[in-house]
């Protein structure tokens, strides 16, 4: 019987020399540096997506802008633009997005809604992180033609550039129209007129006129007195100042109608009481003979 050395096979013939062995090996190194190289790469890949969703490039994954991509940018702006001040911050309240024309006609017929849904939402985030802004906030949305494409741009700035309300004319009585006429004139000590302070929140220190008849409150621009703020329902409540004295009545607002820490649905109010509209706290004060 034949014995094999280790440099012969069955047949007879040499085997491969052991260099083959490890260029084998070679071959398997760089096929699995390559396996590695190609994961790495779809890693990348899958962060890039990430980034283009929120960025420039994400046009071209979607095919229009959403509302929540404006907030998180005013968001963003909000608290990019901190002012430090004494026990609290100081954040923009006036904010300006610029939009590509195309994404400005997605919005253009309810874009004044939409501004005051990004203000409602702004002032609770300033509300939850406990920052302050000098004057109400405001949102405008504006076509800008040299806008990018699905990029909205956002400005905030830090302003107390509110508009003066025009001084009230003085009233005066209509003359008789005829001889036989009756037309009775109220004595002016039975005229009521009043006035709301606000005591906190961003409207502290400001001043509300209540004229005779009827003055309406709520968060529309609508009202005679707006509180625009969240907790404040649109068509809140209305004060009515009559000859026989001011009465207050909530309106089924969602967040309520407090008087002197009362809730009320109707309720005579009296000089210096606290009213309160959701958490919007004012004292009122009454002039011309209001006093009862």
């Amino acid at each position: 019987m034949a014995v094999l050395t280790r440099f012969q096979t069955v047949a007879g013939y040499p085997r491969q020399p052991a260099t083959t062995c490890a260029y084998n090996r070679g071959q398997l190194a760089d096929a699995a540096s390559l396996e590695l190289d190609r994961v790495k790469l779809l890693e990348k890949f899958e962060q890039s997506i990430e980034r283009l969703m929120e960025g420039t490039s994400g046009s071209l994954f979607r095919q229009s802008i959403q509302p929540a991509e404006i907030g998180k940018k005013l968001e963003r702006a909000m608290l990019a633009q901190q002012r430090v001040s004494v026990g609290t911050a100081i954040v923009p309240n006036l904010y300006v997005v610029n939009l590509h024309p195309k994404d400005y006609a997605q919005f253009a017929d309810y874009r004044e809604g939409l501004a005051r849904q990004m203000e409602s939402w702004l002032a609770q985030v300033a509300t939850e992180r406990n920052l302050s802004v000098v004057d109400r906030i405001r949102v405008t949305l504006n076509e800008d033609p040299d806008g990018k494409r699905r990029n909205p741009m956002v400005t905030a700035s830090i302003t107390d550039s509110r508009p003066q309300p025009a001084p009230a004319s003085p009233r005066r009585s209509p003359p008789p129209t005829q001889a036989t006429s009756v037309y009775r004139v109220e004595p002016p000590e039975n005229r009521r007129s009043a006035s709301l302070h606000s005591i906190d929140g961003a409207n502290r220190g400001r001043t509300f006129i209540v004229p005779p008849g009827t003055t309406s409150v709520g968060r529309s621009p609508e009202n005679d007195i707006v509180l625009d703020f969240p907790d404040v329902s649109r068509r809140h409540a209305r004060i009515d100042c009559g000859r026989d004295g001011v009465r207050v009545q909530d309106l089924n607002s969602t967040n309520g109608t407090r008087l002197n820490g009362d809730a009320i649905r109707v309720a005579d109010v009296d000089d210096q009481d606290e009213l309160a509209f959701g958490g919007q706290r004012l004292v009122i004060e009454f002039h011309d003979g209001g006093r009862r």
